[in-house]
């Protein structure tokens, strides 16, 4: 007779447990509620002003250097080649844990589009900041700092999904914050965008990744019990 077990695929990542409780995403939506109140409207906020001053007034380098980093990690072009490298790589790994974390994401990251018209905030003006150049729409959140935080928390959470080192850990949150922190300064760095823009921007990326992190985990788990629990066929002598 053969095993039955040995047909079952494994649906269960190799590497460390990327999910979080429910609770740290209800956490991070009431923060970025919170804050789209204070930032709805005109006013424009003292911190914000202050901080634009400081960060402008860095016009040395590396500041051209991480501004031109910043602006291309949270652009477009670099959301879209991450995504359609992120399915390579589910490809090739076989993972369709990362695939579902992958298109959750993108569905996520489109809806997301949608918020700047919710707030109403527009970006700062040239009366207020120095600016390279014209920008358009409103300001709140920054798309710039959400898309940063997606595709580093994207590249965070594949890598995570393959190991289980504690060091890997580390390495990853560190340089997921040092990719956001960047982008956040070249959206101010430049006019683009205040601080709290950036906050906004940063706290959507985040739960994006987590809820995104969390579906696909489920997904999993509901396909896993699905086959544990399927009637076995009688093997054919």
């Amino acid at each position: 007779m053969h095993s039955n077990a040995a047909e079952t695929p494994d649906y269960q990542s190799s590497g460390m447990d990327v999910s979080v409780p429910w609770w740290v995403v209800g956490v991070l939506v009431l923060g970025f509620i919170g804050l789209a109140v204070v930032t709805a409207g005109s006013n424009t906020l003292s911190i914000d002003l202050t901080v634009s001053d400081w960060v402008q007034s860095h016009d040395a380098q590396p500041a051209p250097f991480f501004g031109w980093i910043g602006d291309h990690l949270g652009g477009t072009k670099t959301g879209i080649g991450c995504l359609a490298a992120g399915f390579v790589v589910a490809i090739v790994l076989r993972s369709a844990r990362i695939a579902w974390y992958l298109g959750i994401a993108a569905v996520l990251r489109l809806l997301a589009t949608f918020l700047k018209e919710i707030s109403d905030s527009p970006r700062p003006t040239v009366e207020q900041v120095e600016q390279l150049r014209n920008f358009e729409s409103t300001g709140f959140p920054s798309g710039h700092a959400t898309t940063a935080t997606l595709v580093m928390g994207t590249l965070a959470y594949m890598v995570a999904s393959q190991t289980d080192r504690a060091a890997a850990r580390v390495l990853l949150l560190l340089v997921w914050a040092l990719g956001v922190g960047v982008t956040g300064f070249a959206r101010i760095w430049h006019g683009a965008h205040w601080l709290t823009d950036t906050i906004g921007g940063t706290l959507v990326g985040l739960i994006i990744v987590l809820v995104a992190a969390n579906l696909s985990a489920a997904i999993m788990e509901w396909r896993s019990s699905g086959l544990r629990t399927s009637p076995t066929r009688t093997p054919t002598p």
